[in-house]
């Protein structure tokens, strides 16, 4: 009986250690936050997604009204109807959630209704938010195109703005600061009312002013979920994704395993050539990073998976804007998948159970069905 209990016991212990082994991740907690750790290896190495086309929108119609030559953003409203701003034509395109094309709306100008230079749209219930850099406004229209009403700013001009609840937004906003070393860009992620006047800001970053090629730099890439806010650290050194409530309380930092990955010389001449376009007006553009950020955009999908695209090294460029690292809704790392569907230069985001991907080079949106599975 005693030999029994002391081999039940010795293999308690190699359970246990066989279990840690295998496990992916550790957590501890620091300061009321908890720190999730990921190793690079996945919890689920058979998992893959997989897409199922709807339909496409193009700009290939011979009604100009229907035509689109920059798309900025694209968004879905709870009916599944598609928003695409054009950020040339400065207008809305509305489509149903088959890809027709219903009704165009807004245009050039800074009168009531009409944009200058629009940096966001968001869908709030049955309205249309717009922000413009130059009228310092967020115009609002009804879901059909019909203008409301202006929102002056009386703070900065939110640069991108998603809903959290019917009276607030997160957003992006820029601000400007001179000290004794010269001016700086002030960048914040900030939770705003729905007047853009009352801002709790929930994380910065600052860098002088002329010395960076990225605008990126000053700003995160974010997702609102269903409680939280996901905010894609802008980190070249670190992957991290930081978890807050809506009342600007950290509550997780979301970490995975990370070798730098410089930059080659074809992305440092594209990053200053970007940025010097534009910023027309800077006699000169200096170079200052060699390594690439960690994390390049964050999405969360109908089960609050949370999809991270991350930079690739030379040996993985074919692979570049299809891979997505997956972790489930506690920040588990679950696997590297590769949407070979979709182009090298689109966006991805969810909108329940459609995924829309933008390809930005090719002017066109596909829609798909989605779900992950393991093969």
């Amino acid at each position: 009986m005693k030999l029994l209990n002391i081999l039940s016991f010795l293999f308690s212990i190699l359970l246990l250690i066989a279990c840690s082994e295998n496990k992916n991740y550790s957590v501890e907690e620091k300061n009321g936050i908890t720190i999730l750790k990921n190793k690079n290896k996945p919890a689920k190495p058979n998992l893959t997604a997989k897409l199922s086309k709807k339909f496409t929108i193009n700009s290939l119609s011979e009604d100009s009204l229907q035509n689109f030559t920059n798309i900025h953003t694209v968004t879905c409203d709870k009916y599944g109807n598609i928003y695409l701003l054009d950020k040339d034509k400065v207008s809305v395109k509305k489509y149903d959630n088959q890809g027709n094309f219903l009704t165009a709306f807004a245009s050039r100008g800074s009168g009531p209704g009409e944009l200058n230079r629009p940096s966001s749209i968001c869908i709030k219930g049955d309205t249309v938010l717009i922000n413009d850099l130059n009228t310092q406004m967020t115009s609002k229209f009804s879901s059909s195109g019909i203008f409301i009403k202006n929102i002056p700013y009386t703070s900065n001009v939110p640069r991108k703005i998603q809903p959290i609840d019917d009276k607030r937004y997160a957003n992006i906003q820029f601000s400007y600061q001179n000290d004794p070393d010269g001016l700086k860009i002030l960048g914040s992620l900030v939770i705003s009312d729905d007047q853009f006047s009352d801002d709790l800001k929930i994380w910065e970053n600052f860098a002088p002013y002329g010395n960076t090629t990225d605008l990126h730099e000053f700003y995160p890439e974010f997702h609102v979920g269903k409680n939280k806010i996901y905010i894609a650290d802008n980190s070249r050194d670190k992957y991290q994704i930081f978890v807050y409530d809506f009342n600007g309380t950290k509550l997780k930092e979301i970490r995975k395993d990370y070798i730098r990955i410089k930059m080659d010389t074809k992305d440092l001449e594209t990053l200053k050539s970007n940025f010097k376009k534009s910023n027309p007006y800077l006699d000169s553009v200096r170079v200052e990073v060699t390594n690439k950020f960690a994390l390049l955009d964050i999405e969360l999908d109908k089960d609050e998976n949370i999809w991270i695209k991350p930079s690739l090294d030379e040996r993985d460029i074919d692979k570049y804007g299809k891979a997505f690292d997956i972790f489930d809704k506690e920040g588990i790392f679950q696997n590297r998948i590769y949407l070979e569907e979709i182009p090298s230069n689109s966006r991805i985001n969810f909108y329940g159970d459609i995924l829309i991907v933008t390809d930005v080079d090719g002017l066109k949106v596909d829609v798909y069905d989605y779900r992950l599975i393991s093969t």
